[in-house]
């Protein structure tokens, strides 16, 4: 099965677009993708997460449904975490550092919520490396997925974040929207297959373009059945 970790519902391109459920199953059907994780960015937290289910549930078997946080709303982004998981029945949360200044006062209450309730967390961390690195030391129990390999073109950057998720059991990384896309298979080399989750950024960016970059490594059968779908099953909440 292969499974994209990184969908929009609304996403955070110049003019904020936002994504039926029905044209992004088209886009994985058109590119041979069983599923996706969705989500939405630049809207509220609870506004966000409502657009979110609705489109999710339309195609239940096909769109999972992940929670978008903006730290800044202090406890009604904590309170929120809640309905999401427990009312909406969501299975990740994504955060986007573009979004919000980011502070551990506003940042870490919410990140102590996301650690209790065991959910994967997917975070464009906008190449804040030492920030990572912090937040994989203080959560180790955390399922902790960085977004573009950490940069989505700052070789030395990736390089970096490709040595964390090696260093850090509860570090991955995911593949999209690379524009060195000759990292993921340094990725799978150094920090292993079970690091590295396929992801597209899509459906702005169509998801067989970002397949392709994974497909054309030519890595071996097992390698490539985690990154595509494998990984991130394994991550989410049963």
């Amino acid at each position: 099965m292969i499974v994209d970790c990184h969908m929009h519902v609304k996403g955070g391109d110049l003019y904020r677009r936002e994504f039926s459920a029905d044209f992004i199953v088209r886009r994985l059907d058109e590119a041979g993708i069983d599923r996706a994780v969705v989500f939405s960015i630049c809207l509220g937290s609870r506004e966000s997460n409502d657009l979110t289910y609705r489109e999710a549930k339309k195609f239940p078997d096909r769109l999972i449904g992940f929670a978008h946080f903006n730290p800044e709303e202090g406890d009604l982004a904590v309170e929120e975490l809640g309905r999401a998981f427990k009312g909406l029945n969501f299975k990740g949360a994504k955060i986007h550092f573009g979004e919000f200044a980011f502070s551990k006062e506003i940042f870490l209450p919410v990140m102590d919520e996301i650690a209790k309730l065991k959910i994967p967390c997917l975070i464009d961390c906008k190449e804040q490396y030492d920030v990572m690195s912090e937040l994989a030391d203080a959560y180790p129990e955390a399922k902790i997925i960085v977004a573009h390999l950490g940069s989505h073109n700052n070789e030395k950057l990736v390089d970096r974040f490709i040595s964390l998720a090696k260093r850090k059991e509860n570090v991955f990384l995911d593949s999209s929207w690379s524009d060195v896309p000759w990292k993921i298979d340094d990725a799978v080399t150094i920090a292993g297959a079970e690091k590295v989750l396929f992801g597209s950024d899509g459906p702005l960016l169509h998801p067989l373009i970002e397949l392709t970059k994974v497909k054309v490594l030519k890595l071996k059968r097992r390698e490539e059945e985690l990154i595509l779908g494998g990984n991130i099953l394994s991550l989410l909440p049963r």
